[in-house]
């Protein structure tokens, strides 16, 4: 499902699957720990994986029929959100 969001234009989807995950894992424990990296490691990896997201909307779009409205809407609700976790990141990192 998740190699599907990565942009054709980038090689190797499944590898970059894998190392997403892992550099989500890894700022999560960060954060926990309240690690001086995590807070911008974490803004890095959201913004990684924003073309992702980008991508999976427009698959959806493209491929939606006439019954899938709320799923289009909610794939391209997903895009904004990412901008409030990118600030929630950074005022933890400012404590």
């Amino acid at each position: 499902m998740f190699e599907a969001m990565i942009p054709s234009a980038l090689p190797i989807p499944t590898g970059l699957v894998y190392l997403s995950g892992v550099a989500e894992l890894a700022c999560a424990a960060g954060l926990l720990r309240r690690a001086r990296w995590a807070g911008p490691t974490s803004v890095a990896v959201l913004l990684a994986v924003w073309p992702g997201n980008l991508q999976m909307a427009l698959d959806v779009t493209s491929a939606a029929g006439p019954g899938d409205t709320s799923k289009v809407v909610a794939v391209w609700a997903r895009l904004p959100l990412q901008i409030p976790m990118v600030w929630a990141v950074m005022q933890d990192r400012e404590r």
